[in-house]
């Protein structure tokens, strides 16, 4: 039967891997603590890749406190030298007697081995409690595990009519800056942040994420399709350092411009007038991109859409009323019958001053 304070304590372990939020990718954001007596004696969160995992910074601080204590940890310990030592190894040596696991982790040289080999070594092992919530928290990485995919993540900023912009392109500023704040928290989260060309051609926008200097952030890749490479070497997003990726389905790169080829990793994909976007995606997996923040027009979105590739929603809608000549949020085929709509439900929704923010999760299976 599982006790109130293990619950607690993996909610704290919860808090504690949201410290990596912005910094542990590709890696999973992963919590841990060491509790002896009732009392916690090591604490540590995954930070980055090639960092200590979460569970030896716990064991770390608790030192020889930790023979016969718990350790709680959000995901499954790895069992596998990587950048780093096997946790799985560590956890047996220090003398923990019990770990409590939200989850398995779905990476395949993992997946249930860790478990497994702690079992064997004569720890206890109680698995389950809070397991939504850390896969949840690694949406993206357990997709990828699980599918080869990123999770995909489309931000719109809508007028109360539903337009993303004036008739001529022009959309900034549809939002006010609580929201603008707060799709850059978005951005920092995220592996990379996906736009089209048309994008980079009409608002020329930066896509990188800016927080306060006192927070520490992983850059997001960059990722433009743009079928022709077209883009003009001025585009912002090049002149700003981070890594840019360029999905095009041009056969023949010799047209392509200095600037470009030295700023960016150009990646060829099928496609006729446009890049295929289920291997675009396929690749950023191999990459290994978690998440993805799309913004973009409404035909990139619309593809997405009608693909099936869209994951989740963030909707920021103003009190504004822009007309019925304006742009729409997806460029979609008319569809003839209800039973071909495209599903969401509702997850959260939250004010920032005069916007409201939504938040939609697909529905896979209605």
């Amino acid at each position: 039967m599982t006790k109130n304070s293990d619950i607690n304590y993996i909610k704290k372990s919860l808090e504690l891997a949201k410290l990596g939020l912005f910094t542990s990718d590709p890696n999973p954001r992963v919590g841990s603590l060491v509790v002896k007596e009732n009392k916690i004696i090591g604490e540590g969160y995954h930070k980055r890749s090639g960092s200590p995992h979460a569970e030896i910074m716990a064991l770390e601080q608790a030192r020889e406190g930790a023979t016969g204590a718990t350790l709680y940890v959000t995901l499954e310990p790895c069992c596998f030298k990587g950048k780093t030592n096997p946790c799985t190894k560590a956890i047996i040596q220090s003398g923990i007697t019990k770990v409590v696991c939200s989850t398995e982790d779905p990476n395949p040289k993992v997946s249930g081995k860790g478990i497994k080999e702690l079992r064997q070594a004569g720890i206890r092992v109680e698995l389950g409690i809070l397991a939504n919530k850390s896969k949840e928290l690694n949406n993206g990485f357990f997709k990828r595990m699980l599918s080869d995919m990123p999770f995909v993540r489309s931000k719109l900023a809508i007028s109360l009519d539903g337009k993303t912009a004036l008739n001529n392109g022009i959309s900034q500023w549809i939002s006010g800056n609580s929201s603008r704040l707060d799709v850059h928290r978005w951005r920092a989260r995220s592996s990379a942040i996906m736009t089209g060309s048309s994008t980079i051609f009409a608002d020329n926008p930066s896509l990188n994420a800016r927080l306060e200097d006192s927070v520490e952030i992983n850059q997001p890749i960059r990722v433009i399709l743009d079928s022709e490479v077209s883009i003009s070497d001025s585009a912002k997003c090049l002149s700003i350092p981070g890594d840019i990726i360029i999905f095009t389905n041009k056969k023949e790169l010799k047209n392509i411009s200095k600037k470009i080829r030295n700023r960016a990793q150009i990646e060829i994909v099928n496609g006729n007038h446009h890049c295929e976007i289920n291997e675009v995606l396929n690749r950023l997996s191999e990459l290994e991109v978690n998440e993805i923040l799309v913004e973009a027009g409404s035909k990139l979105n619309g593809s997405l859409l009608e693909l099936g590739l869209i994951d989740e929603l963030i909707v920021y809608i103003s009190p504004k009323i822009i007309g019925s000549i304006g742009v729409n949020m997806f460029a979609l085929p008319e569809i003839h019958d209800l039973s071909d709509r495209y599903n969401f439900s509702f997850t959260e929704i939250k004010n920032f001053d005069d916007d409201i923010c939504l938040t939609l999760r697909r529905e896979k299976d209605v």
